[in-house]
Protein backbone atom coordinates (compact mmCIF):
# COMPACT_ATOMS: atom_id res chain seq x y z
CA UNK A 1 0.00 0.00 0.00
CA UNK A 2 1.26 3.60 -0.93
CA UNK A 3 1.44 5.95 2.05
CA UNK A 4 1.35 9.27 1.13
CA UNK A 5 1.97 11.79 4.32
CA UNK A 6 1.10 15.15 3.93
CA UNK A 7 3.92 18.08 4.50
CA UNK A 8 2.04 20.06 6.98
CA UNK A 9 2.60 16.65 9.26
CA UNK A 10 5.55 16.12 8.95
CA UNK A 11 6.55 18.48 11.84
CA UNK A 12 4.01 16.55 14.39
CA UNK A 13 5.09 13.08 13.31
CA UNK A 14 9.15 13.87 13.54
CA UNK A 15 7.75 14.60 17.13
CA UNK A 16 6.03 11.58 17.85
CA UNK A 17 9.14 9.57 16.68
CA UNK A 18 11.61 11.77 19.26
CA UNK A 19 9.51 11.03 22.06
CA UNK A 20 9.34 7.23 21.70
CA UNK A 21 13.11 7.12 21.62
CA UNK A 22 13.65 9.44 24.16
CA UNK A 23 11.51 6.79 26.65
CA UNK A 24 13.89 4.33 27.61
CA UNK A 25 16.61 7.59 28.56
CA UNK A 26 13.72 8.94 31.09
CA UNK A 27 13.25 12.06 29.14
CA UNK A 28 9.95 14.01 28.77
CA UNK A 29 8.86 16.10 25.90
CA UNK A 30 7.97 19.67 26.51
CA UNK A 31 3.88 20.17 25.54
CA UNK A 32 4.96 22.80 23.08
CA UNK A 33 7.10 21.82 20.30
CA UNK A 34 8.70 25.38 20.71
CA UNK A 35 10.12 24.85 24.46
CA UNK A 36 13.38 22.64 25.02
CA UNK A 37 13.71 19.17 27.07
CA UNK A 38 12.84 18.97 30.09
CA UNK A 39 15.38 17.15 32.47
CA UNK A 40 15.00 14.69 35.34
CA UNK A 41 13.78 16.56 39.01
CA UNK A 42 17.01 16.29 40.96
CA UNK A 43 16.90 14.26 44.40
CA UNK A 44 16.22 16.37 47.69
CA UNK A 45 19.52 17.39 49.48
CA UNK A 46 20.83 15.74 51.98
CA UNK A 47 19.52 17.68 55.36
CA UNK A 48 22.62 18.78 57.57
CA UNK A 49 22.88 17.06 61.25
CA UNK A 50 20.81 18.93 64.04
CA UNK A 51 24.09 19.75 65.98
CA UNK A 52 24.28 17.93 69.49
CA UNK A 53 25.12 20.76 72.80
CA UNK A 54 26.94 18.03 75.35
CA UNK A 55 26.94 20.02 79.50
CA UNK A 56 28.82 18.14 82.09
CA UNK A 57 27.27 16.44 84.50
CA UNK A 58 26.92 18.68 88.02
CA UNK A 59 26.98 16.88 90.79
CA UNK A 60 23.91 17.67 93.35
CA UNK A 61 26.15 17.44 96.66
CA UNK A 62 29.04 19.31 95.80
CA UNK A 63 31.82 18.36 98.38
CA UNK A 64 32.71 21.57 100.65
CA UNK A 65 36.15 21.59 102.41
CA UNK A 66 35.80 22.52 106.22
CA UNK A 67 37.76 23.15 109.11
CA UNK A 68 36.99 23.66 112.34
CA UNK A 69 36.77 26.67 115.25
CA UNK A 70 36.24 25.52 118.37
CA UNK A 71 36.40 27.33 122.01
CA UNK A 72 34.36 29.31 124.65
CA UNK A 73 32.18 32.28 124.98
CA UNK A 74 32.65 34.43 127.94
CA UNK A 75 32.01 37.71 128.67
CA UNK A 76 34.66 39.62 128.05
CA UNK A 77 34.73 41.60 131.61
CA UNK A 78 34.28 38.69 134.14
CA UNK A 79 35.52 35.88 131.73
CA UNK A 80 32.46 33.96 133.18
CA UNK A 81 30.91 31.08 130.52
CA UNK A 82 27.98 32.31 128.18
CA UNK A 83 25.37 29.33 127.70
CA UNK A 84 23.34 29.56 124.70
CA UNK A 85 25.15 32.10 123.22
CA UNK A 86 25.04 31.74 119.33
CA UNK A 87 28.17 31.09 116.83
CA UNK A 88 27.58 31.56 113.40
CA UNK A 89 29.70 31.57 109.84
CA UNK A 90 27.73 34.15 108.37
CA UNK A 91 26.85 32.68 105.23
CA UNK A 92 26.79 28.97 106.62
CA UNK A 93 26.27 26.73 110.08
CA UNK A 94 25.48 27.79 113.73
CA UNK A 95 26.84 26.33 116.40
CA UNK A 96 24.46 26.99 120.20
CA UNK A 97 27.47 27.33 122.82
CA UNK A 98 26.96 24.49 126.06
CA UNK A 99 26.69 25.33 130.03
CA UNK A 100 30.35 25.97 130.03
CA UNK A 101 30.46 28.18 126.83
CA UNK A 102 32.04 25.11 124.78
CA UNK A 103 30.79 25.31 121.22
CA UNK A 104 32.57 23.27 118.11
CA UNK A 105 31.61 25.09 114.81
CA UNK A 106 32.64 24.12 111.04
CA UNK A 107 33.92 27.20 108.95
CA UNK A 108 34.40 26.57 104.50
CA UNK A 109 37.83 26.91 104.13
CA UNK A 110 39.11 30.30 103.29
CA UNK A 111 38.22 33.97 105.15
CA UNK A 112 35.29 33.63 106.93
CA UNK A 113 33.48 36.39 108.95
CA UNK A 114 32.22 34.73 112.20
CA UNK A 115 29.03 36.60 114.15
CA UNK A 116 28.61 35.57 117.47
CA UNK A 117 25.48 37.08 119.61
CA UNK A 118 23.86 36.59 123.01
CA UNK A 119 21.05 37.42 125.00
CA UNK A 120 22.24 40.71 127.26
CA UNK A 121 25.27 41.51 125.01
CA UNK A 122 26.61 43.48 121.87
CA UNK A 123 27.07 41.27 118.95
CA UNK A 124 30.29 40.43 118.00
CA UNK A 125 31.52 39.83 114.39
CA UNK A 126 35.02 38.56 113.84
CA UNK A 127 37.33 37.02 110.98
CA UNK A 128 38.88 33.70 110.52
CA UNK A 129 41.56 32.34 108.03
CA UNK A 130 41.07 28.73 107.98
CA UNK A 131 42.18 26.05 105.86
CA UNK A 132 41.43 22.04 105.15
CA UNK A 133 40.87 19.70 108.29
CA UNK A 134 42.61 22.59 110.01
CA UNK A 135 41.12 23.41 114.10
CA UNK A 136 41.47 26.74 115.44
CA UNK A 137 41.09 27.77 119.12
CA UNK A 138 38.98 30.76 119.76
CA UNK A 139 38.26 32.42 123.33
CA UNK A 140 34.91 34.70 121.64
CA UNK A 141 34.44 37.51 124.35
CA UNK A 142 31.39 39.61 124.39
CA UNK A 143 30.82 43.02 125.53
CA UNK A 144 27.85 44.18 127.61
CA UNK A 145 26.80 47.28 126.39
CA UNK A 146 28.10 50.47 126.92
CA UNK A 147 26.74 54.17 127.73
CA UNK A 148 26.89 57.28 125.81
CA UNK A 149 31.16 58.07 125.93
CA UNK A 150 32.30 55.06 126.96
CA UNK A 151 34.58 52.62 124.93
CA UNK A 152 35.39 49.15 125.65
CA UNK A 153 38.84 47.39 123.89
CA UNK A 154 38.65 43.63 123.96
CA UNK A 155 41.98 41.59 123.68
CA UNK A 156 41.97 37.88 122.80
CA UNK A 157 45.12 35.63 121.04
CA UNK A 158 46.07 32.18 120.74
CA UNK A 159 47.60 29.70 123.18
CA UNK A 160 50.56 31.34 123.21
CA UNK A 161 51.84 33.38 124.67
CA UNK A 162 50.65 32.79 127.97
CA UNK A 163 50.19 36.66 128.84
CA UNK A 164 49.97 39.49 126.46
CA UNK A 165 49.43 42.73 128.66
CA UNK A 166 47.13 45.66 127.31
CA UNK A 167 48.09 49.63 128.41
CA UNK A 168 45.92 52.20 128.40
CA UNK A 169 47.66 55.73 128.61
CA UNK A 170 45.49 58.36 130.07
CA UNK A 171 45.54 62.05 128.66
CA UNK A 172 47.87 62.97 131.59
CA UNK A 173 50.28 60.69 130.93
CA UNK A 174 49.16 58.28 133.59
CA UNK A 175 48.44 54.07 132.71
CA UNK A 176 46.12 51.48 133.58
CA UNK A 177 47.71 48.43 133.19
CA UNK A 178 47.70 45.04 135.32
CA UNK A 179 50.10 46.80 138.02
CA UNK A 180 47.51 49.75 137.95
CA UNK A 181 44.27 48.89 137.13
CA UNK A 182 42.48 52.12 137.33
CA UNK A 183 39.24 52.42 138.94
CA UNK A 184 39.45 48.33 139.09
CA UNK A 185 41.90 48.53 141.27
CA UNK A 186 41.78 46.55 144.89
CA UNK A 187 43.37 50.23 145.84
CA UNK A 188 41.34 52.50 143.60
CA UNK A 189 43.11 55.64 143.27
CA UNK A 190 41.37 59.00 144.35
CA UNK A 191 40.09 61.12 142.72
CA UNK A 192 38.91 58.41 140.07
CA UNK A 193 40.88 58.56 136.38
CA UNK A 194 37.74 57.28 134.18
CA UNK A 195 39.29 54.11 132.88
CA UNK A 196 39.48 50.51 134.32
CA UNK A 197 41.19 47.35 133.60
CA UNK A 198 38.51 44.97 134.19
CA UNK A 199 39.75 41.62 132.91
CA UNK A 200 43.42 40.31 133.05
CA UNK A 201 43.98 36.87 131.67
CA UNK A 202 47.54 34.93 131.67
CA UNK A 203 46.87 31.50 130.63
CA UNK A 204 46.62 32.01 127.43
CA UNK A 205 43.84 32.64 124.96
CA UNK A 206 42.41 36.30 127.50
CA UNK A 207 40.44 38.06 127.28
CA UNK A 208 42.08 40.91 128.57
CA UNK A 209 39.49 44.32 128.76
CA UNK A 210 39.70 48.18 129.46
CA UNK A 211 37.07 50.18 129.38
CA UNK A 212 37.03 54.15 129.64
CA UNK A 213 34.29 54.65 131.78
CA UNK A 214 34.17 58.59 132.14
CA UNK A 215 36.43 60.38 129.53
CA UNK A 216 38.34 63.10 129.99
CA UNK A 217 39.77 65.81 128.19
CA UNK A 218 43.10 67.71 127.37
CA UNK A 219 44.83 65.37 125.32
CA UNK A 220 44.44 61.96 124.01
CA UNK A 221 44.47 57.90 125.07
CA UNK A 222 46.92 55.57 124.02
CA UNK A 223 46.39 51.79 123.78
CA UNK A 224 49.20 49.58 123.06
CA UNK A 225 49.88 45.36 124.13
CA UNK A 226 52.97 44.15 125.34
CA UNK A 227 54.10 40.62 124.95
CA UNK A 228 55.09 39.60 128.43
CA UNK A 229 57.54 36.61 128.15
CA UNK A 230 60.80 38.33 129.70
CA UNK A 231 60.39 42.10 129.15
CA UNK A 232 64.57 42.84 129.24
CA UNK A 233 64.60 40.32 126.29
CA UNK A 234 63.71 41.76 123.58
CA UNK A 235 65.87 39.56 120.98
CA UNK A 236 65.38 36.15 121.54
CA UNK A 237 61.93 36.14 122.64
CA UNK A 238 59.27 35.72 119.91
CA UNK A 239 57.63 38.92 118.33
CA UNK A 240 54.50 39.67 118.99
CA UNK A 241 53.82 39.29 115.45
CA UNK A 242 53.09 35.34 116.53
CA UNK A 243 50.32 35.28 119.02
CA UNK A 244 47.80 36.18 116.91
CA UNK A 245 46.01 38.68 118.81
CA UNK A 246 43.16 40.62 117.99
CA UNK A 247 41.26 44.12 119.43
CA UNK A 248 37.81 44.47 119.14
CA UNK A 249 36.79 48.28 119.75
CA UNK A 250 33.26 48.93 121.16
CA UNK A 251 31.16 52.11 121.72
CA UNK A 252 27.45 52.76 122.91
CA UNK A 253 26.54 51.66 119.83
CA UNK A 254 27.73 48.00 119.34
CA UNK A 255 31.23 46.68 118.05
CA UNK A 256 33.22 49.26 115.79
CA UNK A 257 36.33 47.64 114.96
CA UNK A 258 38.05 44.62 114.90
CA UNK A 259 42.13 45.22 115.01
CA UNK A 260 44.58 42.30 113.97
CA UNK A 261 48.41 41.82 114.94
CA UNK A 262 50.58 42.58 112.04
CA UNK A 263 51.78 39.45 110.66
CA UNK A 264 54.88 41.43 109.75
CA UNK A 265 57.64 43.10 112.24
CA UNK A 266 60.00 42.79 115.39
CA UNK A 267 59.61 43.67 118.30
CA UNK A 268 56.73 42.82 121.66
CA UNK A 269 54.90 45.81 121.61
CA UNK A 270 51.82 46.56 119.21
CA UNK A 271 50.85 50.09 119.05
CA UNK A 272 46.97 49.85 118.24
CA UNK A 273 45.38 53.09 118.24
CA UNK A 274 44.98 56.99 119.69
CA UNK A 275 41.11 58.05 120.73
CA UNK A 276 40.85 61.87 121.64
CA UNK A 277 38.06 63.05 124.12
CA UNK A 278 35.68 63.87 121.57
CA UNK A 279 35.75 60.44 119.55
CA UNK A 280 37.87 60.88 116.77
CA UNK A 281 39.73 57.29 116.88
CA UNK A 282 43.37 56.93 114.89
CA UNK A 283 44.52 53.92 114.38
CA UNK A 284 48.10 53.09 114.04
CA UNK A 285 48.44 48.73 114.09
CA UNK A 286 52.18 48.60 113.84
CA UNK A 287 54.47 46.64 115.88
CA UNK A 288 58.11 47.80 117.27
CA UNK A 289 60.24 47.24 120.48
CA UNK A 290 59.20 50.58 122.36
CA UNK A 291 56.11 52.15 123.74
CA UNK A 292 55.01 55.68 122.88
CA UNK A 293 56.89 56.80 126.69
CA UNK A 294 59.94 55.14 126.02
CA UNK A 295 63.24 56.92 125.87
CA UNK A 296 65.00 59.16 123.43
CA UNK A 297 66.00 56.07 121.47
CA UNK A 298 62.85 54.56 121.37
CA UNK A 299 61.40 58.11 119.96
CA UNK A 300 63.86 57.47 117.56
CA UNK A 301 62.77 53.82 116.71
CA UNK A 302 59.40 55.12 116.74
CA UNK A 303 59.59 58.11 114.54
CA UNK A 304 61.55 55.86 112.10
CA UNK A 305 58.30 53.52 112.06
CA UNK A 306 56.24 57.03 111.58
CA UNK A 307 54.51 56.64 115.05
CA UNK A 308 53.66 59.84 116.99
CA UNK A 309 55.22 59.93 120.73
CA UNK A 310 53.54 61.36 123.55
CA UNK A 311 54.72 63.87 126.22
CA UNK A 312 56.21 62.34 129.34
Amino acid sequence: MHLTVHRAAVPALLAIIIAVMLLPLGGVISASPDRALAQRTPPPPTPSPTPSLRFPIVMRNAIVETGMLVGRVVDATTNAAIAGARVCQTDGLCATASATGAYTLPVTVGSRNVRVSAAGYENLTTRIDIAARQTITRVLALSTPLLDGQWRFVLTWDAQPPDLDAFLWLPDGSAVFWGARGDCDPNPPSPAVGACLEQDSRDGYGPETMTITAPRGGGYYTLGVHRYDDPSDTITEPPITTSGARLHVYDTSGQQLEFRVPAEGEGQFWYVLDLDATGLLTPYNAVSDHNPYAGLSSAIALQQHGLPIKPR
